[in-house]
């Protein structure tokens, strides 16, 4: 099974859930360390950030790594 439009440095398959933070926010987000068809409804998550591939800017005649770091949320086990 092949995915198309996948981030550089994100692993597949991405996995987005509907989080609901509380009464405050709903949002929809990846979540990591997870298998299509593993959450149900009502599962508990955790935000988590990991560093991703860093992206090469050019300031003048220099060229600098900026790291880069990305969120997401991970069931709760």
């Amino acid at each position: 099974e092949e995915e198309i439009g996948v981030p550089v440095g994100f692993e597949v398959p991405l996995v987005l859930a509907i989080i609901k933070l509380g009464d405050v926010m709903t949002l929809i987000s990846r979540v990591i360390n997870c298998g299509r068809g593993e959450l149900n409804e009502g599962d508990k998550v955790r935000f988590v950030s990991f560093p991703v591939e860093s992206f090469p800017a050019e300031f003048g005649r220099e060229t600098i790594e900026i790291e880069r770091y990305y969120f997401a949320f991970e069931p709760v086990k």
